[in-house]
């Protein structure tokens, strides 16, 4: 068996309770797994950071963001 017996009660009340089976709620908790996960690899993330950092992209001062940022803050109701 894939899980302890334990486990497989906890997940057979859950979806008793979920008026569903457990076959079903197996499926749906794997795909909602998979939506969370990420779908690139690492290699695949640092490379598009370094291909970012090849283009040079208009900023604000830092430090009159923070200010602003802060300003808004403040202002907030």
């Amino acid at each position: 068996m894939l899980l302890d017996e334990d486990e497989f009660d906890e997940i057979r009340k859950i979806a008793r309770r979920q008026r569903t089976t457990v076959a079903q709620w197996v499926r749906d908790a794997i795909r909602e797994a998979r939506r969370h996960s990420p779908v690139k690899d690492r290699a695949a993330k640092l490379q598009a950071i370094q291909r970012a950092f090849e283009h040079e992209f208009p900023a604000g001062d830092v430090g009159q963001m923070i200010e602003e940022i802060e300003r808004g803050y403040s202002e907030a109701p």
